[in-house]
């Protein structure tokens, strides 16, 4: 499904989400199956990334939000599936999901994330790289 709304500039922009899984065509990234049981916290977090900057391959255990503010960033899944998302497109972030993020653009990529992760509940866990991927080649979606 993708939901129209107007970004910060007031430009049309869209935000994907409930399409199934990472394979589908036109999926952002995740969707919300679920939300925190012990009480609806959100945060929020400006991230930003230097050209070639990689986030480290991570998990998130609460519905996230991410919109891209300026430059583009390449996600990377457990599995092996690749992402790209540019200036003005929004996501919902996989959960429980191994992946990690990578600045393949030339210039500073800056993200606005809202993390809805409830009372005590981490934002994200770090976690090694999966084995699979350790002698392979992404493959893009």
């Amino acid at each position: 499904m993708v939901h129209q709304f107007k970004n910060p500039a007031g430009e049309a922009a869209e935000l994907y989400g409930n399409a199934g899984d990472l394979g589908a065509p036109g999926y952002g990234c995740g969707r919300v199956s679920e939300l925190p049981r012990n009480g609806l916290r959100h945060s929020s977090a400006r991230h930003f990334h230097d050209a070639g900057e990689v986030t480290g391959w991570h998990q998130h255990h609460c519905p996230v939000f991410c919109y891209v503010l300026e430059g583009e960033i390449t996600v990377t899944y457990q599995g092996g599936q690749t992402r790209l998302f540019r200036q003005g497109e929004c996501m919902v972030d996989v959960m429980r999901v191994t992946h990690q993020g990578e600045n393949t653009g030339q210039s500073l990529t800056r993200i606005l994330t809202v993390f809805l992760n409830g009372d005590g509940l981490p934002e994200k866990a770090a976690l090694p790289e999966p084995d699979e991927l350790k002698h392979s080649s992404p493959a893009p979606f």
